[in-house]
């Protein structure tokens, strides 16, 4: 499985991270004490998960987004 967000304290330690069934995870957010999302940068989609990793919805759009693998940021893609 490909390699998923993961957290660090402000001097870099590890606190924990995971693995996700996502190809390209980009831009990890904290939405709550349990729950997190990620973008998945290529082919697209947003995940929400907890921490165990379980899935807890995710999206698929069929199109609109160009994004490239080069691009650090999904904010960097732009609509097809």
């Amino acid at each position: 499985m490909p390699a998923g967000p993961g957290f660090a304290t402000t001097r870099g330690k590890l606190v924990w991270s995971l693995k996700l069934p996502v190809a390209y995870p980009s831009d990890p957010q904290q939405l709550g004490p349990d729950l997190y999302l990620v973008a998945d940068h290529k082919p697209g989609g947003i995940y929400e998960f907890n921490r165990a990793g379980k899935i807890l919805w995710s999206y698929h759009p069929s199109s609109g987004l160009e994004c490239s693998t080069t691009r650090a940021s999904l904010s960097d893609c732009r609509t097809a």
